[in-house]
């Protein structure tokens, strides 16, 4: 018989990987972990990847606005945690999205990674979807896929452009 994974308590997660896009459709998302975190016992990972082309090329060593802001909002989502009496790390990842994704969770040790479907349409569906698809089949953990809201749902920042460093999705 294959060795079992970590003994976890139903609904319990030691070590949760939140992958995010940086925008507004990741408030579902972060609602969805808030429900998963069992204060004191799970701690949060959350990550992104910074696509752009310095990001491509240089990897780690760039330091291009892009990975800067992403960063910040990272950390400030992180604090959000934090304050709630929750372990929270950022991981920033740079490059291909499937790739780095799979290499973040494998690296972070965690226990579940919790993605968004975010609601988008036509060619989005496509392009997200085909994502989380392949890091599904790639990553040895569960994946939890987080509905997002269409327009007119509550979105959140749909109007405003919040990203998830205002949009918190951090319960009442």
């Amino acid at each position: 018989p294959a060795p079992a994974g970590p003994a976890l308590e139903p609904g319990r997660y030691r070590r949760i990987a939140v992958a995010l896009e940086m925008g507004p459709a990741d408030r579902a998302v972060v609602e969805h972990v808030w429900r998963l975190v069992a204060r004191g016992e799970s701690e949060v990972v959350l990550l992104h990847v910074t696509e752009s082309a310095a990001s491509r090329f240089l990897g780690e060593e760039t330091s291009d606005q892009e990975s800067r802001e992403d960063e910040r909002a990272l950390e400030a989502l992180a604090g959000q945690f934090r304050a709630r009496g929750v372990r929270a790390v950022v991981a920033l990842g740079h490059g291909e999205v499937t790739s780095e994704l799979v290499r973040l969770v494998a690296a972070t040790e965690s226990d579940v990674l919790v993605t968004g479907s975010h609601g988008h349409r036509l060619i989005g569906d496509v392009i997200h979807g085909a994502t989380v698809s392949a890091v599904r089949h790639r990553v040895r953990v569960p994946v939890l896929t987080v509905p997002g809201r269409g327009v007119g749902e509550g979105d959140a920042g749909s109007a405003g452009g919040e990203g998830p460093g205002t949009a918190s999705g951090e319960p009442a």
